[in-house]
């Protein structure tokens, strides 16, 4: 599992900076000022992306994995002297911070790739439990071969699954909320902190 992190450095510079460190008295208080607005406008971007992003289930006809969303519910968060931090166990959200590289696990030679609506989102034994078997076509440990479905006595079959060796994503950033945005919750939520802090010491 992948586990990404979202650092924030606070910056003297943030309006009240200063004034929060010395009424609340540890930077480890700061942070966790800082950490539930971070922790909820990452989970409610992640639920929204995936409520958005179904390029490739569209594309296909097929239905929608949910792999996103159930990212969405792995997020947690926590908070140190150090920094606040946001953190994800799912390596779909890897992909935030930068590439990544998918190979297959142990004991397996090739990466399934769904190519046609019928597969998308179903793993081969599922799909051959409804469909009937695939037929694996290409050079046994070459770098690709395709798993077709061949109706009876059909000399040409109907391509559903890509086998590879290895699959390379480039870095979605958008995956996960902007710097931008997650300094802005912070500084609003430290700056509503150094108001009630003021109001109560009147």
């Amino acid at each position: 599992m992948l586990n990404i992190k979202v650092r924030m450095k606070l910056d003297p510079a943030l309006g009240g900076v200063e004034r929060l460190k010395a009424l609340l008295g540890s930077p480890a208080a700061l942070n966790e000022v800082v950490r539930p607005g971070m922790d909820r406008i990452t989970k409610q971007w992640v639920s929204e992306q995936a409520q958005l992003r179904h390029a490739t289930a569209t594309r296909l006809g097929g239905t929608q994995t949910g792999e996103l969303a159930r990212a969405a519910t792995k997020i947690t968060s926590s908070s140190d002297a150090d920094a606040a931090r946001v953190e994800s166990g799912s390596p779909l959200l890897g992909r935030a911070i930068h590439d990544v590289t998918i190979k297959p696990g142990a004991g397996k030679t090739y990466l399934t790739i769904a190519i046609a609506g019928e597969s998308y989102g179903k793993r081969i034994a599922e799909f051959e439990r409804n469909h009937g078997k695939l037929r694996f076509l290409g050079k046994p440990g070459g770098k690709a071969m395709v798993a077709a479905l061949f109706e009876k006595g059909a000399k040409i079959g109907t391509a559903h699954y890509l086998l590879v060796k290895e699959v390379h994503q480039k870095q979605a950033r958008d995956l996960l909320p902007s710097d931008k945005a997650y300094y802005a919750q912070a500084n609003a939520d430290l700056m509503a902190r150094i108001t009630r802090e003021w109001e109560e010491k009147k």
